[in-house]
């Protein structure tokens, strides 16, 4: 099936905004982001069994339907995905550090790793990470990414488990703020 211009433009235009008032996201963020998330050329399932494209993009329904498994994805349509998913990520991050009371490049770095890992809404499902944070109990933070029970540690969280590259840079950045 051919994908015309114009399809992936209105896939696209939706999740863009005017960015002349935004602040440009750090070249660092974006090649962490593809070094840790890894960058693919072609739709393919993720290890959740999500059909996903370019870095770590899961696509939507409409985007499914334009690109099946193993379709080539063009460049403009992957780098796109990147700048509206990392734009989302930078944004939320921005935002929990506004709410945390904090100006740390560093956290705020890992932060967006995280909101674009596991979505803005991370904070519902690892509630003891956020409220170790909002406490400035940084090792009780770090403790709930890594464990399902941090004062037991007799299961690791499955975030850690499944992605313990990821959870670590977000770990070592909480445990860093204790230094400051």
């Amino acid at each position: 099936m051919a994908i015309t211009d114009d399809q992936v433009y209105d896939l696209i235009a939706d999740k863009e905004s005017d960015s002349m008032f935004q602040e440009d996201i750090p070249a660092n963020i974006l090649e962490h982001l593809n070094l840790r998330e890894g960058s693919k050329d072609a739709s393919y399932l993720d290890s959740l069994g999500k059909l996903t494209g370019g870095t770590g993009h899961l696509l939507s329904s409409e985007e499914q339907l334009l690109y099946p498994e193993g379709t080539l994805i063009p460049e403009d349509v992957r780098k796109g995905w990147l700048e509206s998913d990392s734009r989302k990520a930078f944004d939320a991050a921005n935002t929990q550090m506004g709410e945390l009371g904090f100006e740390d490049t560093n956290l705020r770095d890992a932060l967006v790793g995280v909101n674009f890992q596991m979505g803005t809404g991370w904070r519902n499902k690892f509630k003891g990470v956020w409220e170790g944070m909002g406490e400035g109990d940084w090792e009780k933070a770090a403790g709930n990414v890594q464990w399902v029970n941090p004062e037991t540690k007799e299961a690791t969280s499955k975030w850690h488990e499944q992605t313990p590259v990821r959870t670590g840079d977000f770990m070592e950045a909480l445990r860093s703020m204790k230094q400051e």
